[in-house]
Formats: structure tokens, C-alpha cells, sequence
């Protein structure tokens, strides 16, 4: 029996298998974005603490599962680097990020916007700018 593969079928697996190492970042980055904002709501919900303190806090501990995720899957490499040399573009990608989310939910709460919305906007916007950071500057391989 032959297969026949339409050129449907085609597209949609290179849709998928073309675009692996973004799928992947997406689906782990899931995990460390839980991670960002199950602590987000734990501070912002079970302690007196401002949205852009709870956010600073709640980013860094996504930034750090992030990290160990995307060297070990997303970006591996068989012939990485060592850990020190990509921590610091790591760092560096992740403080602006950071910043920019601070900046971004102190502007978008001025709005007037709900917190849980303002978090989303910038944690998607910031996602964005991590996978291309770390594609190009952290985990070049």
C-alpha cells in the first residue's frame, strides 16, 4: 500500500514540525507563565503588596523555571555551551523583559484596565520578546 500525502496534509506538517522549537517554547512556557502567575495571584490575593511589586517577584520565579526548561528542551543543543555563559544574555533579556512588564502594568492599571488583563497583555507581549531573545542572543547554540 502507498501513502499519498495531499498537499493539505503537507502544509499542516510543516505547519507543525516547521515551527517545533516556537511550539515547544509556547508549551513551556506555559509552565514557567503558570508558575508566574499562580505566585502573581498568591502575593497580589494573600498579601497587602502594590501589582508591580508582586509582579516583579512573580516574573522572576517564571524567569527561573524558564530557564532550566528552555536549556534543557526547548534550546538544547549537542554541543551547548556551558551554563555560565548563557546565564548572563539570559539575565540581561530577562531584566528588560521584566522592566518592560513592570512599566507595562503600572500603565495599563492607570487605565483603568483589571490587573488579571493587564497581566495577560504584558506577560503575552513579553513572551514574545523572550523567544526572540533567547533564540538569537541566549541559546544560540
Amino acid at each position: 500500500m502507498v501513502w499519498r500525502i495531499s498537499n493539505r496534509e503537507r502544509g499542516i506538517l510543516r505547519l507543525i514540525f516547521g515551527h517545533r522549537q516556537f511550539i515547544t517554547f509556547a508549551l513551556l512556557g506555559g509552565v514557567s507563565t503558570a508558575i508566574d502567575f499562580g505566585v502573581f495571584k498568591l502575593l497580589y490575593l494573600a498579601l497587602p503588596m502594590a501589582a508591580t511589586v508582586c509582579q516583579a517577584i512573580s516574573y522572576t520565579s517564571g524567569a527561573v523555571v524558564s530557564f532550566f526548561l528552555h536549556q534543557n528542551v526547548t534550546f538544547r543543543d549537542a554541543n551547548q555551551p556551558s551554563v555560565l555563559r548563557e546565564v548572563g544574555p539570559f539575565v540581561v533579556i530577562n531584566l528588560l523583559t521584566l522592566g518592560l512588564s513592570v512599566v507595562g502594568i503600572h500603565y495599563l492599571l492607570l487605565t483603568g484596565i483589571a490587573t488579571v488583563w493587564a497581566k495577560l497583555v504584558v506577560t503575552v507581549l513579553t513572551g514574545l520578546i523572550n523567544y526572540l531573545g533567547f533564540k538569537f542572543f541566549v541559546f544560540r547554540g
